[in-house]
């Protein structure tokens, strides 16, 4: 079709041109330059350029003088762009895989001309992304070819120390260009992820004739075996880049296509591009490209060119204190050690050995048993750096793995202990729980003891008391009381023969006696649980004095008086009766006041007449003969209350006592000298 029939039919979508005529012109930079939300948000522009490459997807890639820019087309354009055409497109932006383009586009060809000149770029000029959909060449030496299931050719091209991927159509002649220094000419893409970052950058030729040789490698049929102990050590006049021979013993291949082979006394791990069926101890020659892994060198991409069987390789004894150098790294190696942890991944079991220089772990095969930790092993495998530290001018390994070629490379030697860290940890918690509930049942049981006790001693306490309240009414009743009686007939008798008062009174002060002995011995007898509580006792107290024969007492309670034990009970009764009777005795009262009430935790007793009054600092001390007060003091200690006396001649008497009911309910005590 001839250049004038194209612009005809290209003229056809002229009225979709009209429609976008006011959308204003952009250029590449500034549409590549767009943010994702600007893109998003459908921009109407116009953009013209050189058409320099499509894609299998209709994507449609165009520069100009600023960049390159890409817009998609639904259909395949008809008649189809020719690279050179000059082409004018309107649409609306749309955010891409990396950079924006236009979406919804009716475009025309508006003439022809040459392609942009391509521009020399780098490894680090394509993953920058700087050149991306641009018209791009670039020079490097072809590592290795393939071709995918829809026929695509995939060359890797290594610019410098770093891989780029050539893509173009079927090219079968491809694999010929192995080791061979090429220019390829054509557009800067990549592997975009799912973060918009670029991951591998590619160049697209439209065909072969991209692709310009520029240096032959030497035949492989002439270049020299060479030891593995110089891959990459220093040779001033080495030829870099390219395939070196290297010959050596089998010593394993794993399924994922790693060979590790031994060359006299160094060992060297194999990349191969297409992976084969080796043996152990198999000899083979190999040409590969050299690189440096994380510690040593090894051969990549590599391809055998002979291979002849061999007797099995034997493995080379060590330690894991050995191994820490790095010197037999890609060695087969074998050693004892024990097991520290380990743990089933999705290619076989990952096992912790116990090295306190170095982390070392042993990567098992699928079909071999996880041993426990604890366990003792004699493991033979290929041994691999796989993380390094710098150290001034030396590299030092940091971790090893160990690679264990099958089950049969590990033999177990010892059984770990039964008492394992899980074990031992129950064990460990259920005797801390044991020590607790015996802790708890001890404290609960001395609770129950105490208890227990000082109900005892309380019982023992109130018997004894009770026998010694019984001994006293017995003394009483068979000596004072009895002579009492005697005198009080034989005062009867005199007064009725005379009638002098001063015998009455005699005979009066002799009945209150009396009165007094019998309640003191109807005291003494009565048993504890028989006791009246402390307001009724006193009430008692009061009545006995009406003021018909004397000072009149009075008794003011509260209601909440707490229950006390008898011991005190009694204690409290004696102190408000020897108060009362001092107070008729000594003070010429015509009222006496018990004040009995509760307040705060305390029982507070108050005793108060309206006689004479003293000095209570100089009279409430002990003085010869007077034992009233003295008594008080001591029944108040045996209590462990506090009772003072206050008075001031001529304004009457009061003495107050102050029991904490809690201290006399929660410690009762025994007292052998109350």
């Amino acid at each position: 079709m001839t250049t004038a029939a194209r612009w005809l039919l290209t003229w056809l979508f002229l009225p979709g041109i009209c429609q976008a005529v006011d959308a204003p012109w952009i250029n590449a930079i500034d549409l590549r330059s767009l943010t994702p939300e600007e893109a998003d948000e459908a921009r109407p522009y116009r953009l013209r350029g050189t058409f320099i490459y499509q894609d299998d997807m209709n994507a449609v890639f165009l520069q100009d003088e600023t960049a390159g820019a890409l817009f998609w087309y639904k259909d395949t354009p008809d008649p189809p762009l020719i690279p050179g055409d000059i082409v004018e497109v309107s649409g609306v932006t749309k955010t891409g895989l990396y950079v924006p383009g236009l979406d919804e586009v009716t475009f025309r060809v508006t003439g022809h001309g040459p392609l942009p000149e391509p521009i020399e770029v780098t490894y680090d000029d394509l993953i920058s992304g700087r050149f991306h959909y641009q018209w791009v060449t670039g020079e490097g030496i072809v590592r290795s070819t393939s071709t995918s299931n829809t026929g695509r050719t995939h060359i890797r091209l290594a610019m410098g120390a770093r891989i780029v991927e050539i893509q173009l159509s079927d090219y079968p002649e491809a694999h010929s260009l192995i080791d061979h220094r090429i220019r390829v000419t054509g557009l800067a893409a990549g592997g975009i992820n799912d973060r918009h970052q670029l991951n591998q950058p590619y160049i697209w030729p439209r065909n072969a004739f991209g692709i310009r040789i520029l240096d032959k490698p030497t035949p492989a049929a002439d270049l020299e075996t060479v030891p593995a102990s110089t891959l990459l050590t220093f040779r001033p006049t080495a030829r870099t880049g390219h395939r070196l021979k290297v010959s050596g013993t089998t010593l394993a291949a794993f399924p994922d296509g790693r060979i590790f082979i031994r060359d006299g006394k160094h060992a060297l791990a194999v990349k191969p591009s297409t992976r084969g069926i080796l043996e152990p101890g198999d000899t083979i020659t190999v040409l590969g490209f050299p690189e440096m892994e994380v510690f040593s060198a090894t051969l990549g991409d590599a391809e055998i060119i002979n291979h002849e069987p061999g007797p099995a390789p034997l493995p080379v004894p060590t330690s894991l204190s050995s191994m820490d150098d790095g010197s037999l790294n890609h060695e087969l190696v074998t050693f004892q050690a024990t097991v520290a942890d380990s743990f089933r991944t999705q290619t076989g079991a990952s096992v912790q050995l116990q090295n306190p220089d170095m982390a070392v772990r042993l990567i098992l095969p699928a079909t071999a048993d996880i041993p426990a930790p604890g366990t003792q092993l004699t493991i033979t495998g290929i041994c691999q750096v796989e993380t390094s530290r710098a150290a001034a001018y030396n590299i030092r390994p940091d971790s090893i793995a160990i690679h264990a070629r099958t089950p049969a490379d590990i033999i177990v030697t010892g059984s770990p202990s039964w008492w394992t860290t899980t074990r031992l940890t129950i064990a460990l918690c259920l005797l801390a729980a044991v020590v607790a509930i015996a802790t708890l049942w001890i404290f609960l049981l001395r609770r129950q003891v105490d208890k227990q006790t000082a109900a005892l001693r309380e019982r023992i306490e109130t018997e004894a008391m009770m026998l010694e309240r019984q001994r006293i009414a017995r003394e009483f009743h068979d000596t004072l009381e009895q002579e009492l009686t005697g005198l009080s007939l034989q005062l009867g008798a005199a007064s009725a023969t005379s009638s002098a008062a001063p015998l009455s009174t005699a005979c009066h002060m002799v009945s209150r006696i009396q009165t007094e002995t019998r309640n003191l011995l109807h005291d003494l007898r009565t048993p504890s649980e028989q006791i009246p509580d402390l307001p009724t006792a006193l009430a008692q107290l009061a009545a006995r004095h009406d003021g018909s024969t004397g000072p009149r007492v009075e008794l003011h309670s509260t209601n909440d008086i707490p229950s006390l034990p008898p011991r005190t009970l009694h204690h409290l009764r004696m102190i408000a009766a020897e108060s009362v009777t001092n107070a008729i005795k000594h003070a010429q009262a015509t009222l006496i006041t018990i004040d009995l009430r509760h307040t705060a935790g305390n029982l507070i007793l108050a005793i108060t007449d309206n006689g004479r009054g003293f000095e209570a600092e100089v009279e409430t001390r002990e003085k010869p003969g007077h034992f009233g007060c003295m008594g008080i003091r001591e029944r108040a200690r045996k209590l462990g209350a506090d009772v003072i006396w206050r008075s001031q001649p001529g304004h009457g008497t009061t003495v107050r006592l102050t029991l904490s009911t809690s201290h006399e309910r929660k410690q009762p005590h025994y007292d052998p000298h109350r």
